[in-house]
């Protein structure tokens, strides 16, 4: 699990993250032991594809080190004062 002083939007893309390694692990479990492995890759899909959308969504709230650089991150275009 992630330390508690990450926000909680990166929190939760290392949770999704967590999920997808256990089901990478349990796909190549059954693998080794010659099961059937549609439904464990279908759920890793699915996974990785909420990853993916949740990476969309919270993006926003978890900027990036190039992001922290610009002055202005965090604030809206639409409120910004406009130039005459």
């Amino acid at each position: 699990m992630a330390p508690k002083s990450l926000p909680p939007a990166i929190d939760m893309v290392h949770r999704m993250e967590t999920r997808i390694e256990q089901q990478n692990a349990e796909i190549e479990r059954l693998k080794q032991a010659n099961q059937d492995i549609s439904d464990p890759t279908r759920r890793l899909w699915l996974l990785q594809a909420a990853l993916v959308e949740m990476r969309l969504h919270l993006g926003q709230l978890s900027p990036t080190i190039m992001d922290r650089k610009r002055p202005d991150v965090g604030v809206p275009q639409t409120i910004l004062p406009r130039k005459k």
